[in-house]
């Protein structure tokens, strides 16, 4: 039996996740959070976030990714972070007691990371079977098409063609034909 895709969370979910993120100690969940919260807001893989070292991120405003740590090797794409999220990340890095710029932010495999995620989604309320890190970047282009049409969710994501884009969204019939019917035809 073939696995199941992940599938775009809403933003209340995320809002969920984020908020029900537990680890075993204060670090930890602090760590766990950072983790998740970069995932959206960068709309990254799993292995683009678990890449990041702390170089990649202090004293910035901007994640880019190395090209070699994207898939296809493409160029790296700058994501900026909020006021919020850039206050998290320097406060998990005092509480790790500010390591090196070539440690890794964060020191985990990908099987962890996700685990964590489905946890925190468990612990939400959220149904954890199709939930990924690629869930989270389908939120985001789902997030980005809403509010700035589908180009500006496919250069998100740094895909090149828009068909690839169309495959993140979940776009029902009822929404296209809701937005049909709303065009006025009166005379």
């Amino acid at each position: 039996m073939a696995a199941q895709a992940s599938r775009p969370l809403t933003a209340i979910e995320v809002k969920s996740i984020i908020g029900a993120v537990r680890g075993q100690n204060a670090l930890s969940k602090l760590r766990n959070k950072l983790m998740i919260t970069i995932g959206v807001r960068c709309a990254f893989r799993v292995s683009e976030v678990i890449s990041l070292t702390v170089g990649d991120v202090r004293g910035k405003s901007e994640v880019l990714l190395r090209s070699c740590n994207t898939k296809g090797k493409k160029a790296g794409r700058p994501r900026r972070l909020s006021e919020g999220d850039i206050d998290l990340l320097n406060e998990y890095l005092v509480a790790r007691g500010n390591p090196a710029d070539d440690e890794k932010l964060f020191d985990l495999h990908r099987n962890t990371a996700n685990k964590i995620l489905k946890e925190a989604a468990d612990w939400a309320g959220v149904d954890c079977t199709r939930v990924t890190f690629h869930s989270l970047r389908k939120a985001m282009a789902t997030y980005i098409y809403n509010e700035s049409g589908i180009v500006a969710a496919m250069k998100y994501l740094g895909h090149t063609r828009t068909d690839t884009t169309l495959h993140y969204l979940e776009i029902g019939m009822d929404e296209i034909n809701d937005v049909a019917v709303s065009m006025d035809l009166a005379a």
